[in-house]
Order: C-alpha cells, then sequence, then structure tokens
C-alpha cells in the first residue's frame, strides 16, 4: 500500500513540476528499450526491483544494499566510510503480536547520478529496506513542508556533482511515515 502512495505521490509531483514533459509509470520489468535511456526512477529495493539492483550495479556508488531476508538481522545497507564497512539498520521493537517486530525506523535510499545506459540522462533511486523508508524517502522531495529545504539541501550540498546519496532514517510514530528533514543531521546516516 505504501509503495503506491510512494508511486502516485512522486508521478503526480513530477508531472506538476514539468508540465510539458511526458512522464511515464512503468513496472521493472515492463521498461522498453527507449525508458532506459530516458530521465529514470527506480522505487523500490534490490529484492524485487530489477532496475534498482542492475543500476546500482552500473553506479560508482559507496552504498550496497543487503536483503537476506532468510536471515535474521541480515537486511541493511552497507557503506565503505574510510576504508570501514558499516552496517545501517533498520529499528524493529520486538513484540509478542509481531515476532518479526515492528518497524520504528527504516533506513532509506536517494541517489542521484547519471543514466548508465545514456550519459546525456539522469537516474534517480529511492530505496527503503521496507515499503515505509521507500515512502518517506520520497516524501522528502515531495513533501509540501520539506520538500524546498530538503531541495536547497541537496544543492548546497552537492552543487553540481553528477553523482551523489544520501542514506537516511525514515522514522515511524505511531504506523506514520514520516518525512526526514536532512537540514537535521539526525536523519542523515552517510552523503
Amino acid at each position: 500500500m505504501l509503495f503506491r502512495s510512494a508511486l502516485f505521490e512522486l508521478h503526480g509531483h513530477l508531472r506538476a513540476a514539468n508540465p510539458g514533459n511526458q512522464v511515464n509509470l512503468r513496472m521493472a520489468g515492463k521498461l522498453d528499450r527507449d525508458d532506459y535511456t530516458s530521465h529514470l526512477i527506480s522505487l523500490g529495493g534490490v529484492d524485487w526491483n530489477s532496475i534498482t539492483s542492475t543500476t546500482l550495479m552500473k553506479l560508482p556508488l559507496p552504498v550496497q544494499q543487503i536483503a537476506d531476508w532468510g536471515t535474521p538481522d541480515e537486511q541493511y545497507f552497507q557503506v565503505e566510510d574510510n576504508g570501514e564497512i558499516v552496517k545501517h539498520k533498520p529499528v524493529l521493537e520486538e513484540a509478542a503480536a509481531q515476532p518479526k517486530g515492528m518497524l520504528l525506523e527504516d533506513v532509506a535510499l536517494f541517489a542521484r547520478a547519471v543514466n548508465p545506459f545514456n550519459r546525456k540522462r539522469t537516474v534517480t533511486i529511492c530505496n527503503g529496506m521496507y515499503s515505509r523508508g521507500t515512502y518517506g524517502v520520497v516524501r522528502a522531495l515531495t513533501d509540501v513542508r520539506f520538500r524546498d529545504r530538503n531541495s536547497e539541501y541537496l544543492l548546497n550540498r552537492f552543487g553540481d556533482s553528477e553523482t551523489y546519496c544520501i542514506l537516511t532514517r525514515i522514522p515511524i510514530v505511531n504506523g506514520a511515515t514520516l518525512t526526514p528533514d536532512w537540514t537535521n543531521g539526525d536523519y542523515t546516516l552517510f552523503e
């Protein structure tokens, strides 16, 4: 349900921001050859979205998503930071009613780079460990209360860099996925 919310919120935002451009929705497995070489946005994780996994392998990012759902506590983003491997994991609260735990905080990746299939276009990845992370990272740039300051943060932090990424916390409070404020250092895990 939240993945659809992320998809439709992002689609509406892109259409409103680019009224003269065609904005298409496609399932990862149903892209045609022209879709790969246009501006491309990929939502969702490497475990089910082949575009996200293929694109992440081709990009020079120091972030990798590990999604071993068959092994407890092996779902995280891995970062190489100054030669050291750091794991950023979602926060789950164990509860008798929910043996897998209740999600309190997800981890999500926002990445922007030159499209590896057409260097005159870009690729953007919005990807959480869970769908709440994907939804939260999309909202970082679509939520009317946060999008301007988060966009300004990206501009000030990365300028005209062709490739950059943010690994961010996505808080969940009483079942509500909150929008991260990247100007507050508590939300950014890695840049």
